[in-house]
């Protein structure tokens, strides 16, 4: 009996078609477990991914709150070097003269006011601490603490405290956005972008913009300029015709702008006047001006032509001034807001309300000046003050303290006086004046002058406090403390010049405000 070739034929096919069947079945088999190892794969990797992000977070969070604690404490002890000079106190290795390896993080050398400090001296500064053993970079003066080691985040790693409190709080690290300029054509980018984060990373020479009618002034600027220690010179601007000049034209409200140090501005401009801005209501700090301001017009310093609603501190100005009304050194007016840790030095003419350090105080809340200073040689037509031209008080409230008047009113037809040349304030107003003093001469030909104050009219509230006058028997024998006031009940204390210059005088008056030595002037103890 034989095997018929059909019934072989037909078996191998039956064999064939079950390998093929077995095949694919193997290569689904495998392509399912590829698809269960890739998911499980993707997975672990969102949970890896999920780890390392949640870790990145808390040392954000760790370092943010680290730096809180070292930013307080360093502030603390630059205000005990402020008023001891030990600087001892101000532990690390100064950057400024570090050439060899200097501290660059992503971009930005840290360089002028920062100091080297190890992690065993973070941990003498604060003995509990989230994250040990990791150095930092330090600024005692703006309390400014870097971490060298910094965070990791998104694949970047970040390090200043504004970046690691963004990343904290869900939000963009303004380094990711902040735009560094090193050029004078770069400082065009100020006008691109006005609500922007910007940052000096070079010296600038700004004398490329000198003809003509010099550099534009930022029309508003409500974002935020850190010149990081850097100078700014030659910056010139020659637009007589135009109101709002300066470096800014508007600093508005929200607006920052600190560690900016503007050298050898020569400014002239209309009405709103000043070196760093026209008129300003931001907050700015940590910053220096020299140079000349001129205008013809009014509201014109040596800084800002009108302050108002901000804070301004830590600001040193030389500038020679030269407008026609309300004209101060370092302010045309100052009409609120806190200003404090301040000074000017320079001369300053105008015609009418004419301050060695402001022209017009005319405050819509309250304007607070707090440790102020001006050493100034005043020329005016009308009511000129040692410190302040013109206080004017409708509404709110107008305080100055713990603040003094150097140099001398050379000339002054009417209303001048050693501090202040008119005070006016009305029902519901208020005026205090505490610890403050002036050694201003006035100019003996002046129709109405006084040792403090040259005219008052007053129906407000006045506060006056230890504040007094130098008079020199000699040449002062018929001067008074107020050349001419309605108000009988405002006196200023006079006293001679050794006596000025003695201690006793001052009991009182805040010793870690003041400095204090026999035979000297106090001054204030942050200069």
């Amino acid at each position: 009996m034989g095997v018929k070739l059909e019934d072989l034929l037909k078996e191998n096919n039956n064999s064939t078609l079950l390998e093929d069947k077995s095949k694919k079945t193997i290569n689904a088999l495998l392509i399912v477990i590829a698809i269960i190892v890739t998911l499980i794969l993707v997975f672990v990797g969102i949970a890896i991914s999920n780890s390392n992000k949640a870790a990145q977070m808390e040392r954000a969070k760790q370092l943010s709150t680290d730096i809180d604690l070292i930013s307080a404490k360093i502030k603390n002890i630059y205000s005990e070097y402020r008023i001891d000079g030990d600087e001892t106190k101000l532990i690390g290795i100064s950057q400024e003269g570090n050439k060899v390896t200097p501290i660059v993080l992503n971009g930005e050398e840290y360089k002028y006011g920062y100091y080297y400090v190890t992690a065993a001296q973070i941990k003498e500064m604060i003995t509990t601490i989230n994250i040990e053993k990791e150095d930092y970079v330090l600024n005692y003066s703006t309390g400014d603490a870097v971490n060298l080691k910094g965070a990791k985040w998104n694949g970047k790693t970040y390090y200043s405290v504004d970046d690691l409190r963004a990343i904290r709080d869900g939000k963009t690290p303004p380094s990711d956005y902040t735009v560094f300029i090193s050029t004078p054509e770069d400082m065009q980018k100020l006008h691109t972008n006005p609500n922007g984060y910007f940052k000096l990373s070079k010296d600038i020479d700004m004398s490329s913009f000198s003809t003509g009618d010099g550099w534009k002034p930022v029309p508003e600027f409500s974002g935020n300029f850190d010149g990081r220690g850097y100078v700014i010179k030659n910056l010139t601007i020659s637009r007589a015709a135009d109101r709002y000049c300066g470096l800014f034209g508007q600093v508005k409200n929200g607006a920052v702008i600190n560690n900016l140090k503007l050298d050898n501005v020569v400014v002239s401009g209309g009405e709103y006047t000043g070196a760093i801005a026209g008129s300003c209501s931001g907050n700015v700090s940590n910053c220096s001006v020299t140079g000349n301001v001129n205008s013809q017009s009014s509201m014109v310093g040596g800084v800002f032509g009108l302050f108002e609603n901000g804070v301004a501190q830590n600001i040193i100005s030389k500038v020679n001034v030269n407008g026609d009304q309300n004209v101060g050194g370092f302010a045309g007016s100052i009409a609120s807001g806190t200003v404090q840790n301040c000074s000017e030095q320079g001369t300053v003419r105008g015609m009418k309300n004419v301050g060695g350090f402001v022209g017009l105080v005319n405050p819509t809340s309250l304007a607070n000046i707090n440790q102020v200073y001006s050493n100034s040689n005043i020329i005016a037509t009308e009511t000129a003050g040692g410190f302040v031209g013109n206080i004017v008080v409708n509404v709110g409230k107008v305080k100055i303290a713990d603040s003094y008047a150097q140099g001398q009113i050379e000339s002054c037809t009417n209303n001048a006086g050693g501090f202040v040349g008119g005070i006016v304030s009305n029902p519901g107003a208020t005026l205090e004046i505490a610890s403050a003093y002036t050694v201003v001469d006035t100019p003996i030909l002046c129709e109405t002058r006084g040792g403090f104050a040259g005219n008052i009219s007053s129906r407000g509230s006045n506060i006056i406090n230890r504040s007094f006058w130098e008079k020199d028997n000699l040449l002062d024998q018929d001067l008074n403390s107020i050349g001419y006031t309605n108000n009988q009940g405002i006196e200023f204390e006079y006293h001679a010049p050794a006596e000025m210059r003695d201690t006793a005088i001052f009991e009182g008056w805040n010793v870690n405000i003041w400095k204090f030595e026999n035979g000297k002037l106090p001054t204030l103890r942050w200069e």
